[in-house]
């Protein structure tokens, strides 16, 4: 499918707009894909354990289900990335924008939107009851993350900001636990897969963000600027 690039101008100093009438990068496609390419290989290389969620409080529960009574905590801890069943990039969302910041600086923005498809979170669970201690492991899967990727460059110098920001559906599948018994079913119940939600959205920014930082900055030269292109 052939790409087109939607250019948007928004120049608002009178030089700068005498001086450049069309402003683009060159191959601003291509750049995006490596970088998020790169990005990826590097994560998939540790078997995406940095993906990491940080552990919740622990979980009060007195609840009564079908006559047996479960009174006690519940932990979820190690949080930890089961399975991810795809990653591709949106080629609709690669696009780039020439614009001025707020000190009237032309920069040059690049984006693109990494797609991670059913992703299978687990954690480890203690269950302390008052009549004992059972363990358990839990998985649930979210069935879209996205990863935005935004990087800036300033047209007349070297400084590249890049931002990678998490989204994700609040849409999710029903918890598994095993083993399955009658507190595995209550606490199936009682699960709430939205604690891990800010873990995963600060994917974006503790663990993308920083590789796709180095790999711009020592690794991928950013695209040629063409000044009064047609």
């Amino acid at each position: 499918m052939k790409l087109y690039c939607i250019l948007v101008l928004l120049i608002c100093g009178h030089a700068l707009g005498n001086l450049v009438r069309h402003v683009r990068t060159i191959d601003h496609v291509d750049y995006i894909i490596s970088v998020v390419s790169k990005t990826v290989q590097e994560i998939e290389a540790r078997q995406w354990s940095n993906l990491k969620v940080p552990d919740p409080d622990p979980i009060k529960i007195d609840e009564t289900v079908l006559g047996w009574h479960a009174k006690g905590s519940v932990s979820y801890t190690n949080a930890f990335v089961v399975s991810i069943q795809g990653v591709d990039l949106i080629r609709q969302s690669v696009g780039q924008q020439v614009n001025l910041n707020g000190n009237r600086v032309a920069r040059a923005v690049l984006r693109g939107t990494l797609r991670l498809h059913d992703v299978a979170m687990g954690y480890d669970v203690k269950a302390d009851l008052e009549d004992g201690t059972s363990f358990y492991t839990v998985k649930y899967i979210y069935p879209l993350i996205n990863m935005d990727f935004n990087i800036t460059k300033v047209i007349n110098g070297d400084h590249i900001e890049v931002t990678v920001t998490g989204n994700l559906l609040n849409r999710r599948t029903e918890p598994i636990f095993m083993p399955s018994d009658r507190l595995s079913d209550t606490l199936s119940s009682l699960f709430n897969p939205a604690m891990s939600t800010p873990g995963i959205i600060a994917w974006g920014a503790d663990v993308f963000q920083p590789i796709a930082k180095r790999i711009v900055t020592t690794e991928i030269d950013f695209p040629e600027i063409c000044y009064n292109c047609a």
